[in-house]
């Protein structure tokens, strides 16, 4: 497993093409942190909550089974990312913060791909927007901290790739994974996926360098700089450890790297002299955390905390399980955006797979070819190219096992766990392509050119517009059947008016129906109401519901202007089971999903015929008979 390719570019050339690609990264991934709304990317809000903890308190989250805490699960991680972001944000005043959490979105439809609305998990005030400032400017001075760690990931990667490969091959497969866009789309949010990633990164490539101390004459010099890079890689493993639990498996990858070096040199006490000068700055960096955990929660790595603040898998995953759920891997390694309810268009993941395919291919027909060529005299494992390869691979076997383990405990098929692997990634791809000839190498920079393309048109394209309210037309427009037209205004403390319904007439079990309300302001309100509507029967029992924020979630009432009429277009699933030939009520009104209040509804003396029997909490509608299919269709 030796460097491939053709010659070294000089230096400076060198140099200059991986400036200019972490340049594009990072302008690429500030671009993704303006575009993408507040804490609209995986668990950003938690991630936000446990720095401003520190920043409040100048202490760690303390949590409990089911905290009440606003950082939820994540209060258990490893927290050194939040103590940089504590001392980067420090200094800003962000006692708004509490405040939104009375904005996030309980009726957000995450991690469902085929969702239509309720796609947000913040609503959007205007208030996020420039000049930032409270907790949005700390939110995007931690994004821009994760875009910094994404670069020395990616310069580290080029660093590791470049013991292998030439600069020719080691750029553009080090460009391949910087501009996966969901690379790019967790790069640049608040996420402490982002320290682990560089921390592995850094010291991957350093243990790399560090093994040729196993395969040169061992002078005395080359044995004390040997010992001495101890320090160093202490500390960047101890950084992992204290970034994120999948780092306790890069214990694993240097206690490898240290083992062979001693054995290759005969040197027994060079694991003694070097893991000592590694254990101390590791143990200083995070070995502390650990401590707490064991103290506080009788698990230094508080598993038990965490697993009671998930939602934990419900069902054993079995084979057939596994198999169904590595479709999402697949697409959320290269892009699922949002709370992982923005997929790109399937032409667009069948083109990624294809391209998938081809690296998986390249680097698998390496592998032949490598084999091929070995000496069978040879013994491998006295040559460090070789191990250092191992010692890559060794990693992303690591973190698979890791992922496995994850995926028993909980949903967990998320591609984006494997960037820690990124250098081993770029080094897979890298050797795949040197394969090609040297004038198709020259064509395969479509491949990162084409990546960045995509990535660059993905906010305008797929993000932003998930989070722009839906047109409103007025019923009158929108060719409605109106069934009623009529003001009944809310009471003072909402300000709200109905002013028109449209009802189907009839319903069939196991089939959508959509319903048409027209809301408007009357006076401005003072919380973010949400509506329901219900389908009942005779009883009084609930048959179907709908509950959610007007617009989807994208029209809070505080925003709304006064006298503006807004359409709801609201879609009711119908059970299968309903009775035939029942007539069912439909139900509407207006709570507050924190303090659970309803709006009290007057003026019902002028409400018309279709709108009836009106309570002080909410509006009888209409009805609609139960039809079975064939009567429906005829």
């Amino acid at each position: 497993m030796h460097a491939t390719g053709p010659k070294p570019w000089p230096e400076g050339r060198e140099r200059l093409w991986i400036a200019g690609l972490l340049l594009l990264f990072a302008l690429l991934a500030a671009y993704f942190s303006v575009v993408v709304p507040a804490f609209e990317t995986p668990d950003e809000f938690q991630h936000l909550a446990f720095v401003q903890h520190i920043v409040t308190w100048y202490d760690l989250p303390r949590s409990e089974p089911n905290t009440p805490g606003l950082w939820q699960q994540q209060g258990t991680q490893a927290p050194l990312y939040y103590i940089a972001g504590a001392i980067l944000t420090g200094w800003i005043d962000m006692s708004d913060f509490p405040v939104l959490a009375d904005r996030i979105n309980p009726y957000a439809r995450l991690g469902q791909e085929t969702a239509t609305e309720n796609r947000n998990y913040f609503l959007a005030h205007g208030d996020d927007g420039w000049p930032w400032s409270g907790t949005f400017l700390a939110l995007h001075i931690l994004r821009l901290w994760s875009i910094l760690l994404c670069c020395i990931t990616l310069w580290a990667t080029y660093r590791f790739v470049r013991l292998f490969l030439a600069p020719s091959l080691a750029l553009p497969a080090t460009a391949v994974l910087a501009f996966v866009p969901q690379f790019v789309f967790i790069g640049a949010s608040a996420n402490n996926d982002n320290l682990i990633v560089a921390a592995a990164a850094v010291l991957i490539w350093r243990l790399a360098e560090w093994m040729r101390f196993g395969d040169a004459p061992f002078y005395p010099q080359d044995r004390r700089g040997a010992v001495h890079q101890g320090w160093s890689l202490g500390a960047w493993l101890g950084i992992a450890l204290g970034a994120k639990l999948s780092g306790l498996g890069l214990t694993a990858v240097v206690l490898l790297a240290l083992t062979w070096i001693a054995w290759r040199r005969g040197d027994g006490r060079f694991v003694f002299d070097t893991g000592w000068r590694m254990a101390v700055p590791a143990a200083m960096v995070s070995g502390w955390w650990y401590i707490r955990n064991l103290l506080m929660y009788r698990d230094p790595l508080a598993w038990n905390i965490w697993e009671a603040n998930i939602d934990l898998r419900r069902e054993t995953l079995t084979i057939s399980g596994f198999i169904r759920e590595l479709p999402f891997m697949f697409r959320s390694f290269w892009g699922v955006f949002g709370g992982l309810t923005l997929p790109y268009p399937k032409v667009v993941y069948t083109v990624l797979g294809i391209l998938t395919l081809v690296a998986v291919a390249g680097f698998l027909l390496w592998i032949l070819r490598w084999a091929r060529r070995l000496d069978p005299e040879q013994y491998l494992f006295h040559d460090a190219q070789f191990m250092r390869g191992m010692l890559a691979f060794s990693w992303l076997g690591i973190l698979l096992v890791a992922w496995l383990r994850f995926m028993l405990v909980a949903p967990a098929a998320q591609g984006r766990y494997l960037f820690p692997a990124i250098p081993v990634l770029a080094l897979a791809v890298g050797l795949g392509a040197g394969l090609w000839p040297a004038g198709v190498r020259k064509i395969l920079v479509i491949v990162p050119a084409g990546l960045f393309l995509l990535s660059t048109a993905t906010p305008s394209w797929i993000i932003d517009p998930a989070f722009v309210p839906p047109e409103s037309l007025r019923y009158a427009d929108a060719g409605w059947e109106v069934h009623s037209d009529w003001t009944g205004p809310a009471d003072d403390h909402s300000s709200m008016q109905l002013s028109a319904v449209a009802l189907p007439s009839t319903v069939t079990p196991g089939k959508s129906v959509r319903v048409h309300l027209q809301l408007a302001a009357i006076e401005q309100p003072q919380f973010d109401w949400a509506l329901f509507l219900h389908l009942r029967d005779r009883d009084g029992n609930i048959v179907a519901q709908f509950d959610s924020f007007p617009g989807g979630g994208l029209w809070p009432t505080t925003q709304w202007p006064i006298g503006e009429e807004r359409q709801e277009r609201i879609t009711v699933s119908v059970p299968a089971h309903v009775e035939p030939n029942a007539e069912l009520t439909w139900v509407f009104g207006l709570y507050h999903p924190v303090h659970w209040t309803r709006t009290h509804w007057v003026d019902a003396d002028h409400i018309g015929p279709i709108i009836r029997d009106a309570t002080p909490n909410e509006l009888f509608l209409g009805t609609s008979r139960v039809v079975q299919p064939a009567a429906a269709e005829g």
